[in-house]
């Protein structure tokens, strides 16, 4: 997935991939964008496969199960921008983007019928979503947002 040009809190890039039973997730978001209701940001330390369910919700009828889930932090937190205050800046890292690969095993693909990025209730950073979601050769692009969350197999 390509990263965002710009460093824009509250903004974010998900590209879905369905092929065969494999479901790629993949999120692209400044790290501020993980922050929790406590103010606390995501870690590397939080990585786990509980943590998948903090960021989307799958149908059960599809049976999927976490085969992995990977984080990749870039930036270093040293450029500045001038469209939010800046009281922030030493929360070791609130300036760098992070990339969350998750990867699913799905029984019953088919029943990917919708799926509820439960991402925006979980951490207060997200504001906006664009989506890509391929599936074979259909695809569909939409933008969410807390009052929309859910995306449709194409």
């Amino acid at each position: 997935m390509r990263h965002a040009d710009a460093h824009i809190h509250g903004n974010s890039e998900i590209f879905l991939s369905l092929e065969d039973t494999a479901l790629t997730i993949d999120i692209s978001a400044p790290r501020a964008n993980f922050a929790r209701a406590d103010g606390s940001l995501l870690t590397e330390d939080d990585v786990s496969d509980a943590l998948a369910e903090d960021l989307v919700s799958l149908p059960d009828a599809a049976r999927c199960s976490i085969a992995s889930l990977h984080l990749d932090q870039t930036g270093d937190g040293s450029h500045h921008h001038d469209d939010h205050p800046h009281e922030s800046d030493d929360d070791g890292g609130g300036h760098s983007d992070y990339l969350l690969t998750l990867s699913y095993s799905c029984d019953a693909p088919d029943a990917l019928r919708e799926l509820d990025f439960v991402l925006f209730s979980n951490f207060t950073g997200f504001e906006t979503a664009k989506v890509i979601f391929m599936s074979g050769p259909d695809m569909v692009a939409t933008t969410l947002n807390p009052e929309k969350t859910k995306v449709a197999h194409p």
